[in-house]
């Protein structure tokens, strides 16, 4: 299986500035077709995925999925490095999005090079580590080295009602429920990650991941 303090990276606007209407998504839903890939539970994550080696843990996402929460209490349960995808960020991005715009790709491209040398390092040479990147698109992923061998790709899957919830209860957070509706149309759903219900407690969603990694 190949399977963001400052969330961003969680205000990744790839949709050159598009919303998306409540209305595009009457299911309430984000990320596509929901009978193609299982959400997945520890209880069933056996049935669903191998077990993969890794050794950088991949955890994405819309914002407020989650990622950074999960995240640390992962590799605090593993006993990894953490890294936050935010922190990444050069200051003239980091202001752009405190006034609520979102990146693009341009502004992007040196961010995800330097998370992708930061990947390529650790799953070369150590520590393991656990990194929290949005990772919306595709090419992002590509870009970070999500489908190395020794990379696994975890995806947060949160419904709208939920990430919109979280993020208006965030205060001084850089990503607030403004910048929700372009990462939800930037969002283009991974091939090959491991797939989990981000509404789950934390504690299973960690189980669930340490499961998957053998």
């Amino acid at each position: 299986m190949q399977p963001e303090h400052v969330d961003e990276d969680e205000a990744d606007d790839g949709a050159e500035g598009e919303e998306q209407d409540e209305a595009d998504d009457p299911a309430g839903r984000h990320g596509g077709d929901r009978e193609d890939v299982a959400r997945v539970r520890t209880s069933d994550l056996l049935l669903c995925e191998p077990s993969v080696t890794a050794r950088v843990v991949i955890l994405m996402g819309v914002a407020g999925a989650g990622k950074t929460t999960v995240g640390r209490a992962l590799a605090d349960a593993l006993g990894w490095a953490f890294e936050d995808a935010d922190a990444f960020h050069d200051a003239a991005s980091l202001a752009k999005m405190e006034r609520g715009n979102g990146l693009t790709d341009a502004d992007r491209a040196p961010w995800l090079a330097r998370l992708g040398v930061l990947v390529r390092q650790r799953a070369e040479a150590g520590p393991p580590t656990v990194l929290a990147c949005s990772a919306l698109k595709a090419d992002y992923r590509d870009a970070l080295g999500a489908d190395l061998p020794d990379v696994a790709l975890v995806w947060l899957d949160v419904p709208r009602d939920v990430l919109v919830a979280r993020l208006g209860a965030r205060l001084g957070h850089v990503a607030g429920p403004d910048l929700l509706p372009s990462q939800l149309a930037t969002l283009e759903p991974p091939i090959g990650a491991l797939r989990l219900d981000g509404t789950r407690p934390v504690a299973e969603l960690v189980e669930t991941v340490r499961l998957s990694l053998g």
